[in-house]
């Protein structure tokens, strides 16, 4: 099992909320696969940042590939949905070459996610408000269990109530 050894496959369908210029384009929709290796954590239970690396190709359909998983023995144990807005920072900004800020809207609440190199997390972190102490390390499906525990519901999928269109 994939997620006993820490590493995890997902499938994920990107829709672009930009349809184009004046709204006349359809919105675009990629599918990705992602393997994800085991979390690192550069100095231990201290860490501020967690590495993984993450190798992914795009599919042509998320149906067909999902039946091939699942033909292969491998079920889904967790969807989830969120609504990401990504953002760099101006060119100017040496420092953050390669950096993401990541605002994602989750059933559970918003979240800032930080990609990049320590240096660049560290100091986009700061600019933005955040301590070192509020930096958070679990994944969604950990913030969600504890969600869950908190309101005393049993987990499931995290998904929005109502489809987003």
């Amino acid at each position: 099992e994939l997620s006993g050894k820490g590493q995890l496959l997902r499938i994920r369908t990107e829709c672009s909320a930009n349809p184009g210029r004046r709204g006349r384009a359809a919105p675009l929709t990629r599918v990705l696969l992602t393997f994800k290796s085991p979390v690192e954590l550069p100095g231990g239970s201290s860490a501020r940042h967690k590495v993984r690396e993450e190798t992914e190709v795009e599919l042509s359909s998320a149906d067909s590939f999902a039946r091939i998983l699942d033909a292969l023995g491998l079920r889904p144990f967790f969807r989830y949905e969120k609504i990401r807005s990504t953002y760099v920072l101006p060119m100017a900004a040496r420092w953050a070459r390669g950096l993401l800020i990541e605002f994602d809207e989750t059933p559970i609440g918003n979240f800032v996610e930080l990609e990049g190199s320590p240096a660049a997390i560290d100091r986009a972190a700061k600019l933005l408000g955040f301590s070192p102490a509020q930096h958070i390390l679990a994944n969604y499906g950990q913030l969600y269990r504890e969600d869950c525990l908190r309101r005393g519901v049993p987990p499931g999928d995290m998904v929005f109530a109502r489809r987003w269109k």
